[in-house]
């Protein structure tokens, strides 16, 4: 029998997002690799591509766990706190605070 690969089952789909609150990076384990226009990460303008993730809220973090402590409490409009590497560069360290935002709102900016 023939397939039509082209024919798919149609369904109704809702936008689920895994969290509910983000910062609005892309990463590559701990590295930054990508920034959401007009999100958190992007708008303090002290960020930058290949920035490396030290510690996010006083904890070390490897790319098991940094999304985890990332997302944090989950609360749109909560603080994380988080000390990164200038494109990797142990020598030039900077803390910053950023304000989570909600996904969806982040999400229609990618729209």
């Amino acid at each position: 029998a023939e397939r039509d690969y082209l024919s798919v089952d149609t369904k109704t789909c809702t936008t689920q997002y895994s969290s509910r609150a983000t910062v609005g990076m892309m990463l590559t384990g701990t590295t930054i690799d990508n920034m959401v226009v007009g999100g958190p990460a992007d708008t303090c303008k002290e960020l930058k591509k290949g920035d490396v993730i030290i510690t996010v809220d006083g904890n070390e973090v490897d790319e098991d766990n940094v999304v985890t402590f990332l997302r944090g409490s989950d609360i749109p409009g909560s603080f994380v706190q988080i000390e990164v590497a200038a494109n990797g560069n142990m020598n030039k360290m900077k803390k910053l605070t950023l304000k989570r935002m909600a996904t969806e709102a982040i999400a229609d900016r990618r729209a």
